[in-house]
């Protein structure tokens, strides 16, 4: 995608795994985060490469443009643009005068205002780390409280004129789970989030994030705002919806719930059928035929597989595990443990 390539010519820097492209701060679609290996250029870009930016990014918000997995393309526009965890601090301290410059070239640029305050997200995780919380330093804690309120203070500032780019809020939702906000906080901006874009996936999976055990909820709440959410969205993605959620939050929390009962399996079934009828994509394919073998459903397993050609071990793991279920025999994943809550990459927007 033209913006991508801008920003990754602009900020040159390599990817983390995951990204805004790639719904979700390790989630259900293709990493997009550029990888190119590449070092953060030092010193001043011309503005007409920003302008380029933010030109793509009107044009994405305004036509709510979709890649072929169902992926909000907007999100492109704001991967490459973050430094990867595990970079030095002077990476970072370039990218950030990078973004200050993008900002300073466009004042009333939605996109750049954004990109500065999920830049101070990001930052914000790099001193965290990605450990329980009985694993973070003090220091840690410390600068993660500070670089998350100059994200949320970089996006008060921009309000007036960004929210109408869904990923204003995408990146707030992040900010409010790592301040701590309490429910009634957090969920008066998910509803304002929706209310504006309804459509925007990558507000689902953040709140089904926040009702994960690790945050504030339990399997029946989760069960509850999915079949809510579905009830919002019905008359447009069908039960899509329901496939989607449960197919990013099954990767936090195993799949038993597939087994036991905490998951619908015809209901997430029936969403990833819908979901190929209009998104008719590979990606998509695989991972209805892992969940079908995660559920026991290996009839319609073998339905997909013979729809595809490869495996895409992004979603199978190992060929084993592919070669197990096209036989009728899967292996059933244990439940997962509670670790990090990673925002970027865990889940598609």
């Amino acid at each position: 995608m033209k913006a991508r390539r801008v920003a990754v010519v602009a900020f040159a820097t390599p990817g983390d795994g995951g990204g805004l492209s790639g719904q979700g701060h390790g989630g259900p679609e293709r990493s997009a985060r550029a990888r190119s290996g590449h070092r953060a250029r030092p010193g001043a870009l011309p503005s007409s490469e920003f302008a380029e930016l933010d030109a793509e990014a009107e044009r994405l918000r305004t036509t709510r443009a979709r890649t072929s997995d169902g992926r909000w393309k907007i999100g492109a526009v704001y991967d490459g643009t973050v430094p990867a965890r595990r970079s030095d601090e002077g990476q970072w301290a370039r990218s950030l005068a990078l973004h200050e410059q993008w900002v300073k070239s466009s004042p009333s640029s939605p996109a750049a205002h954004i990109a500065l305050a999920d830049y101070w997200f990001h930052y914000a995780w790099k001193a965290r780390g990605g450990g329980f919380a009985n694993t973070v330093t003090e220091q840690g804690w410390k600068l993660f409280g500070e670089r998350l309120t100059t994200a949320r203070e970089v996006l008060e500032k921009c309000r007036a004129f960004a929210t109408r780019d869904p990923i204003w809020y995408y990146v707030m939702l992040g900010v409010a789970k790592g301040e701590g906000w309490d429910v009634e906080r957090y969920d008066a901006l998910f509803e304002e989030a929706v209310t504006k874009e309804p459509d925007f996936l990558g507000h689902y999976f953040d709140k089904a994030n926040y009702m994960l055990p690790r945050w504030t909820g339990d399997p029946k709440a989760l069960a509850r705002f999915v079949d809510q959410s579905v009830a919002r969205t019905k008359d447009r993605l069908g039960y899509e919806l329901y496939a989607r959620i449960y197919w990013a939050t099954l990767q936090s929390i195993g799949t038993e719930g597939l087994r036991d009962g905490e998951v619908d399996w015809p209901k997430m079934r029936q969403g990833f059928r819908d979901m190929e009828r209009t998104f008719p994509d590979d990606w998509n394919r695989n991972a209805f035929a892992y969940y079908a073998c995660e559920a026991n459903d290996v009839k319609t397993a073998a339905e997909v597989i013979a729809r595809f050609g490869e495996p895409d071990l992004g979603v199978w793991k190992t060929r084993e595990k592919f070669e197990a279920c096209k036989s009728g025999k899967p292996t059933f994943e244990e439940r997962a443990g509670d670790a990090e809550p990673a925002r970027k990459g865990d889940t598609t927007i």
